[in-house]
């Protein structure tokens, strides 16, 4: 449907916005197939990002780059989250390929790609047992503020008995697969909020951006990382708190809450 959508517009002619719209919806069902459990579902979904969308002959380089700029992060986050057999590894190394001939192609023609910053990171940690519908709005309320998300999912919980981590993260992946500009946060790069080395590393992490930090209301009443008085230090600061009340949940807009991070 991506390598015809071009033919739909000019046969039901309609708003530009509707008509974007429907093909990011369309990019980003293709991209929920990379977060399946079934092999042969992600397969086929390697399959036709190859051939279908980066080797089509149908697609202008035009088309090819807007999809590639939408999509290119998103789908090299989705084909490393998935452990997978010999199989599976061979129709990524073709997607892959298709892929690299078409970058070096745009590269010779039209010169490097041009991909939208956002200046805005949102550090949303939790347990996230299990992630939930509540969770994925408002996941989708910050992104909509302008921030680009990244899930950090804990690795085990004091207050409960939560799966594993793991699984937990799985679900998530699977989740958000197609939201665009919401990732996990890598798990080999451990984030502890009670400590001022780790939010300095963090803001390495994201340097040249604003960074914030978005926690549920009921994480900042009972957490004691945010009932200890602050300490001096960067850390102190260009971090910034938002609510997760009820009343969000309901689709009210988030809202900020602090002007620092203070309990560091």
């Amino acid at each position: 449907m991506l390598e015809h959508y071009a033919v739909y517009g000019q046969r039901f002619p309609e708003d530009a916005w509707s008509h974007e719209l429907r093909w990011r919806i369309m990019a980003s069902l293709l991209l929920k197939g990379l977060s399946f459990r079934q092999e042969s579902v992600r397969q086929e979904v390697l399959r036709v990002v190859g051939e279908k969308i980066f080797a089509s002959t149908v697609l202008s380089l035009d088309d090819k780059r807007s999809i590639f700029t939408l999509t290119a992060k998103k789908f090299l986050f989705l084909i490393h989250e998935q452990k997978t057999d010999e199989l599976t590894f061979f129709y990524t190394a073709a997607a892959l390929s298709h892929i690299y001939r078409f970058i070096v192609r745009h590269r010779i023609q039209s010169g490097p790609f041009q991909f939208e910053d956002c200046g805005k990171v949102a550090f949303f940690p939790g347990t996230f047992d299990p992630f939930s519908l509540s969770h994925k709005g408002i996941v989708r309320a910050i992104r909509d503020l302008g921030f680009e998300v990244y899930l950090a999912i804990d690795e085990f919980s004091w207050s409960k008995k939560a799966q594993p981590s793991l699984v937990r993260r799985q679900i998530v992946s699977m989740s958000v697969a197609d939201v665009f500009d919401v990732y996990l946060f890598p798990h080999d790069i451990p984030v502890n909020l009670a400590s001022p080395l780790d939010l300095d590393r963090l803001r390495e992490v994201f340097a040249g951006r604003e960074l914030y930090l978005a926690v549920g209301s009921d994480v900042v009443a009972n957490a004691s990382s945010y009932r200890a008085s602050p300490s001096p230090g960067p850390s102190t600061t260009s971090i910034t708190l938002f609510s997760a009340a009820p009343a969000m949940r309901r689709g009210t807009k988030l809202t900020r809450i602090s002007p620092g991070f203070k309990g560091m």
